[in-house]
């Protein structure tokens, strides 16, 4: 759920979430060539590092909310059940892929 109403909220303000996977595309088609590309996953498995999820999911909540995606209740509850997750020595959480890429226009 947590996904899901980031990715509403950021469609909704105009942000492409999957902009990563398009931009070997995007170079191509404005006159790049020798495109090269990587993605790196990030993996957390230190309670402080797995905080960036919680801490996302607050800083949305009140947009959220206000666009009538979740109610209060709904979004407190998701947020305490992410930091329990996060606090489990035994989980771990990942983000989506962080793309690097270069190209060279000529």
């Amino acid at each position: 759920r947590y996904v899901e109403l980031f990715n509403k909220v950021a469609h909704r303000k105009g942000i492409d979430t999957t902009i990563g996977s398009k931009l070997n595309r995007i170079l191509q088609e404005t006159g790049f060539q020798k495109v090269i590309a990587q993605q790196i996953p990030p993996v957390f498995l230190r309670e402080e590092a797995k905080g960036i999820g919680s801490l996302t999911l607050e800083s949305i909540s009140e947009t959220v909310i206000k666009e009538q995606l979740a109610v209060p209740a709904e979004m407190n509850a998701l947020i305490e059940e992410l930091k329990a997750f996060e606090q489990r020595p035994d989980t771990m959480l990942s983000l989506p892929g962080i793309y690097q890429v270069s190209a060279v226009r000529i």
